[in-house]
């Protein structure tokens, strides 16, 4: 009979002698247990002859559960919060690409009305990414992406979700690091800015030089900057005499604006410069801001006839 043994076991773990030349090692490793482990197993068979083999043992941690796009974790409802160690998660060959990623981990919503999500990976201490899409594995659709969103490397993305569908939201690392810890949030976004411009119906021309001033409002939902551009026109007979013109300003609330308008330079009827003069002229205008708080360009269009009147 050949007498087994061990050493160099790890904490917890056990070699047991079956009597019948075979042994039974048997090991559970604890979560901080990771790395690569030596063992020693001994034989003798009381005869003079012994003998020996070293194994190595080598102990990783498991993927996080929501690993893989099939089974992602579900948020039941906003909002929502969980803090997730991710640092073995992987990269699965079939994961979607909208932006670097490795690491990633899945997490789905299903919301019962329409409703405008924010999803972010704030408070994580990793570079991160951000995908949101929609669909089944293998043709999944993205609605949006982003990365380093608020001059950090986390990552925030807003949209507006249809009831009844399921968004997936896929996080992952800009590049593999050794320490992932996430922290992933769900909650409604802020209504997206919105800007309104309105031109007063009534100007002003100086009848000497054709100088204009037309004036009016932009209306904004949240503080912005807004750059108001456009075209002023009046018809001599069969000649346009057209201006142009663009105020910057910042916006909070209702926001007076004005501005002057020198026609361009043309002859009319061979005889005079063609200048704005009183009555009838059209205003066709874009006005257009940043909205930093959902990271896009929001554009709205005017086109209305006013009145100028002249200068005494």
């Amino acid at each position: 009979q050949v007498v087994l043994s061990a050493t160099g076991l790890p904490a917890g773990a056990t070699f047991i002698d079956n009597g019948d030349n075979t042994g039974t090692f048997t090991w559970t490793p604890a979560s901080n247990q990771t790395g690569n482990f030596f063992v020693t197993f001994h034989g003798d068979n009381q005869a003079g002859n012994t003998g020996l083999a070293v194994t190595q043992i080598s102990v990783v941690l498991p993927p996080p559960p929501n690993d893989d796009f099939s089974h992602p974790t579900v948020v039941p409802s906003i909002p929502f919060t969980v803090s997730q160690d991710v640092t073995t998660a992987s990269l699965a060959i079939d994961d979607p690409f909208c932006l670097p990623r490795s690491q990633t981990v899945w997490f789905s919503f299903t919301p019962t009305q329409d409703i405008r999500i924010e999803a972010n990976t704030f408070g994580s201490n990793y570079d991160t990414t951000l995908g949101v899409f929609t669909g089944t594995r293998g043709a999944l659709v993205p609605v949006v992406c982003n990365d380093d969103a608020n001059s950090t490397i986390q990552s925030r993305v807003r949209f507006n979700a249809v009831a009844g569908t399921t968004y997936y939201f896929m996080v992952g690392s800009f590049s593999f690091t050794s320490s992932a810890q996430l922290t992933f949030n769900v909650l409604l976004a802020p209504p997206p800015l919105t800007i309104a411009p309105t031109v007063t119906q009534f100007g002003s021309v100086d009848p000497v030089t054709g100088l204009a001033t037309i004036s009016g409002f932009v209306q904004c939902s949240a503080p912005a900057f807004v750059t108001l551009s456009g075209q002023l026109k009046q018809t001599h007979g069969d000649i346009p005499v057209n201006g142009f013109f663009s105020v910057f300003l910042p916006c909070d609330g209702i926001t007076p604006w004005t501005t002057s308008i020198q026609s361009a330079l043309a002859v009319f009827h061979g005889r005079s410069a063609a200048l704005f003069t009183g009555g009838k002229a059209d205003v066709a205008a874009t006005a257009s801001a940043f909205d930093f708080e959902n990271g896009q360009f929001v554009q709205r269009s005017l086109a209305v006839t006013i009145t100028l009147r002249g200068k005494d």
